[in-house]
């Protein structure tokens, strides 16, 4: 079971964090790549970094009750 929720974690980070580079790479201006950098690492409500903290959440969980 643990290696089910390590698995997914996994691929919950990979996938947000590619989704975010997509719509880094997108931006326009380099102050605009600054703001959306601090707003994915700072504001949890953000669809992308939500689903980041849920895939570091399920890997620390992972780890530790392995």
């Amino acid at each position: 079971m643990n290696t089910l929720i390590l698995a997914g974690s996994i691929i919950l980070i990979i996938v947000s964090l590619s989704m975010f580079m997509y719509q880094f790479m997108k931006a326009e201006s380099n102050k605009e790549r600054v703001v959306m950098a601090i707003a994915f690492f700072t504001e949890p409500l953000d669809v992308w970094s939500s689903l980041f903290y849920l895939g570091l959440l399920g890997f620390v969980y992972a780890i530790v009750f392995m």
